[in-house]
């Protein structure tokens, strides 16, 4: 509940599956909390927090692209943390699966990144779930850092974050993106990626919480196709595009 981690809190395993290593697997449901509210502690993580593995495979025994039944799910209750991810590490050698659904619920802390799927390789099999609720966080991501995803869903419920992103940050693939915002604070909302890859379809909904810009799209980098409904909050401007880089196909706003 508090101490200091220098590096960094794996939820699964270190190794990877290789042709003469098996690897390392956590076969059920991962569930990884840090801080509690009932004491005055506070963590301190100076690099990343991972519901995944370094380099092996959670929610399973074997590595397969098949949805698992169990989940992987991180839940900051307070802390001081660089990153928070959702699925894996990972390098240019080892995907780190996560076989099950991702959640990620953000209920206080002071974080500079919160991504939903996986740092450098891999794209999580299943549905990915960032719920903000509280704290102070520099950037969200529904995506992953260097990587893919499949449907990534950001909520935000609470809390500040400065910059928020259905999609990836700095490459990936994302297939669409649903961003959630009924309450809370942010500067700038986009629907697609940060400064690079694609996001196919991107859906932002506001209904409340104070935004400065809304943006259907991502901030330099392309969305096929984005949609966005802006029904209450306060928000200074909606865009049906993005920021440096538009909607390559369709933009709906409503």
């Amino acid at each position: 509940t508090g101490g200091e981690i220098s590096n960094n809190l794996f939820g699964g395993g270190k190794g990877g599956k290789t042709s003469s290593n098996n690897g390392t697997f956590v076969r059920n449901n991962i569930n990884i909390t840090v801080g509690s509210v009932d004491n005055n502690y506070t963590p301190i993580i100076n690099d990343s927090v991972f519901g995944g593995s370094e380099f092996g495979s959670v929610n399973g025994l074997t590595q397969t692209n098949t949805v698992s039944s169990d989940k992987t799910t991180v839940t900051i209750n307070k802390g001081i943390i660089n990153n928070v991810f959702g699925g894996g590490q990972g390098d240019s050698n080892f995907i780190p699966y996560v076989m099950g659904d991702i959640k990620v619920e953000i209920n206080d802390g002071i974080i500079n990144n919160v991504y939903g799927a996986n740092d450098e390789n891999g794209i999580p099999n299943g549905k990915i779930e960032v719920f903000i609720n509280g704290g102070e966080i520099q950037n969200t991501y529904g995506g992953g850092n260097k990587t893919s995803a499949k449907t990534t869903n950001v909520y935000l419920q609470g809390g500040n974050s400065s910059y928020i992103f259905g999609g990836s940050n700095l490459t990936g693939t994302v297939q669409e993106t649903n961003v959630i915002c009924t309450s809370g604070k942010s500067n700038e909302v986009y629907g697609g990626n940060n400064e690079g890859g694609t996001t196919t379809t991107s859906n932002v909904f506001v209904t409340g919480g104070t935004i400065e810009n809304v943006y259907g799209g991502g901030f330099q980098a392309a969305t096929t196709a984005t949609n966005v409904n802006l029904t209450g909050g306060t928000i200074t401007k909606g865009f049906g595009g993005g920021y440096g880089q538009n909607a390559a196909g369709t933009a709906n706003i409503a």
